[in-house]
């Protein structure tokens, strides 16, 4: 490469439209690599917030459980008392009305204890539809971000193209 050429390569780096579209690419590409990252710590925090809303529903199928087995109980000791009550006033407790009251009873607890247990459901399935919904919007942020960055580095590509145009 003869000294004449040395120096015009020299100018051409030197150009002030080629920095700008040098830089312009640069930046672009910091840009882009910015905003993937970006959707990748999203998608990773909602992951996070799935794996909590996954952990609350455990927690409220274990609560109804818990709750339901302290009613069991609760009844349990109640028809004791029934029973210790209508036998010492003198009622048969497997015919007529003692037994109507017993059946009574179990029939109200046994509605209360699936109620418990179909509300415990309910929250439960809430909060892992929550987490499903939220894995899916981590999913699209990252998304996003893929296709945001896309268009950065496109548009810093033609924009650069515009400088180095402007050269001619």
């Amino acid at each position: 490469m003869s000294a004449h050429e040395s120096a015009h390569w020299r100018c051409d780096i030197c150009d002030p439209l080629t920095i700008a579209a040098v830089v312009t690419v640069a930046a672009g590409a910091v840009s882009a690599t910015a905003s993937i990252q970006q959707g990748r710590a999203q998608e990773q925090i909602a992951k996070a917030n799935a794996r909590l809303q996954r952990i609350a529903a455990q927690d409220a199928i274990d609560r109804g459980e818990v709750r339901k087995t302290l009613l069991r109980e609760r009844v349990s000791v109640f028809k004791g008392r029934q029973r210790s009550v209508l036998a010492a006033s003198g009622f048969e407790l497997d015919t007529g009305s003692a037994l109507d009251i017993l059946e009574d009873t179990a029939r109200a607890a046994e509605f209360d204890i699936l109620t418990i247990g179909a509300n415990a459901e309910r929250e439960a399935f809430g909060l892992r539809s929550q987490a499903e919904i939220e894995e899916f919007r981590g999913r699209q942020l990252r998304r996003q971000s893929q296709f945001q960055a896309g268009a950065t580095i496109l548009g810093s590509g033609s924009r650069a193209t515009g400088f180095l145009a402007q050269k001619e």
